[in-house]
């Protein structure tokens, strides 16, 4: 489930896989665990006449984009152009599982073993539903590539 939240997360935000994923070198994995998504940031909010999440929003703590590191608002909409309904769904489901671990981590993505996800388990992930490989900017290509489209 943590694999769908952070698809619906990057598809939908066009984030980077950096900014969702540890490296895969573990030795610098541990200098950037203040660059997580904390589970703490994440709210939703219910905008009438909808009687569900209109949308979620989180702290991104830091990105490429942010050379003074005060981090980002982000907002992922119930819209009907990005269809992310049941995306949004998801997410809340996802949220919901996450908050119910038997764990202290303050992380909001973690895989089956409590681990923050490195890079390489997300893009084994993603290739596992392929027949040929993608790589670390499809995510965020793909996301981009759909908002042009739809307008």
């Amino acid at each position: 489930m943590s694999f769908r939240a952070l698809l619906v997360f990057g598809f939908t935000a066009l984030h980077r896989l950096a900014e969702l994923t540890a490296p895969t070198n573990t030795h610098h994995a541990a200098a950037i665990t203040s660059r997580r998504i904390s589970l703490a940031s994440v709210s939703y909010a219910i905008i009438p006449p909808l009687t569900r999440p209109s949308y979620i929003e989180y702290s991104l703590p830091y990105h490429k984009g942010d050379p003074h590191s005060r981090g980002t608002q982000c907002r992922i909409f119930d819209d009907s152009i990005w269809k992310t309904s049941h995306h949004i769904r998801h997410v809340l489901e996802y949220i919901t599982l996450r908050r119910s671990l038997p764990t202290t981590s303050p992380d909001l993505f973690l895989t089956t073993t409590l681990e923050y996800p490195s890079r390489r388990w997300f893009l084994d992930h993603l290739n596992s539903f392929t027949t040929h490989p993608h790589g670390s900017k499809s995510l965020r290509a793909g996301g981009a590539t759909y908002a042009a489209l739809t307008g």
